[in-house]
């Protein structure tokens, strides 16, 4: 089961973040929250992308609870992440590392069930949001680094699932953009890892349709950004 952003939400995505630092050298690329039974192996995993500098230190994963949009848990910053593989992107010089944080019982046990809940990363630095996602749902954040801003469903969810199972983005690609979010099956779960389905190098050509619709967003936050500047 895939689900792919909308439109509407991919435009909601672009007002949200046009001013702040974009997903495309640093993206949330997989979790797990929920499985059968009591809650274990929940994880974020972040990508980074060669090229610009890097310092793990300057980002960080805020939980949000969806229920009233407020923050939960605590900030994890990157540099407390656990660093995993690093692989090639076909036909480019340049790589992705994978970092991957287990939640335990001391880190507010972890991950809630939705419905929704969110997971923002932050740049702490500049500061600004790279990504605000959610599952089961969309909602907008009352506090904390993403105030004021609505999340993206990203369209899939567990539902006692087992706990290797995972949500990740699949498809060809080198930024989050290019990947579609999909519901990985149990014993498939990849922490630290690339993603099963997932292959990097040249993203999918998008159909003709789907460029139209891009060009329409892109332009209509344009025009906003011009209106409001």
């Amino acid at each position: 089961m895939l689900g792919k952003l909308s439109c509407a939400a991919l435009c909601a995505a672009l007002v949200s973040f046009a001013g702040g630092a974009a997903a495309d050298h640093i993206w949330i690329n997989e979790f797990h929250y929920d499985n059968d039974g009591a809650d274990a192996n929940e994880f974020v995993e972040v990508a980074v992308r060669s090229g610009p500098a890097f310092n793990p230190a300057d980002f960080s994963v805020q939980p949000y609870n969806g229920n009233g949009g407020a923050t939960y848990g605590t900030a994890q910053p990157l540099s407390a992440f656990t660093v995993g593989a690093t692989s090639p992107i076909a036909g480019s010089v340049e790589s992705v590392t994978f970092y991957s944080f287990v939640f335990t019982g001391t880190d507010s046990n972890g991950l809630q069930n939705g419905a929704p809940d969110g997971l923002a990363l932050v740049n702490t630095v500049t500061p600004s949001v790279v990504e605000f996602l959610s599952y089961e749902g969309s909602f907008m954040a009352t506090n904390g680094p993403a105030m004021g801003a609505t999340s993206v469903d990203i369209g899939v969810s567990e539902t006692d699932d087992g706990v290797l199972t995972s949500l990740g983005l699949v498809g060809a690609g080198s930024s989050a953009a290019d990947f579609t979010w999909a519901l990985i099956a149990d014993g498939s779960a990849t922490p630290g890892a690339v993603n099963t389905g997932q292959t990097l190098g040249p993203a999918a050509v998008p159909e003709p349709a789907s460029i139209a619709l891009m060009a329409l967003c892109v332009a209509g936050v344009v025009g906003m950004r011009y209106r409001l500047g």
